[in-house]
């Protein structure tokens, strides 16, 4: 997945974490998710049936745009697991993970380019 250069904030995370898909087994569930140090972003539980195997996998992604001067970066997490009760098993220590990810407090303006 591509994100276009100057797509605003709302669409990209919409599109990081899958949130619109058309291949889910029922409508994803999309919620706001804040981090102490990216901000508010989003969190998105979705159901969706293999290809391969025709097994239901869950799938859960963490989005955040993080913007520090003419620099912007597209933080993702990405989780999924044929076994549901696994990924809901763990929902509090990943979100208390996802918490702790930033962007190095060391690094300068100008210092890191995306790819």
């Amino acid at each position: 997945m591509e994100i276009e250069e100057g797509e605003d904030r709302k669409t990209a995370l919409r599109e990081l974490t899958h949130a619109d898909a058309s291949y889910t087994v029922e409508p994803p569930i999309v919620e706001d998710f804040d981090s102490p140090h990216l901000g508010s972003g989003l969190r998105v539980l979705r159901y969706y049936q293999d290809e391969d195997s025709n097994e239901v996998h869950v799938g859960l992604r963490y989005a955040w745009r993080y913007e520090k001067s003419t620099e912007v970066a597209d933080v993702l997490i990405i989780l999924a697991d044929p076994d549901a009760g696994r990924i809901l098993r763990s929902l509090d220590d990943v979100d208390e993970f996802a918490r702790t990810i930033r962007i190095s407090p060391d690094e300068e303006p100008g210092t890191w380019n995306s790819s």
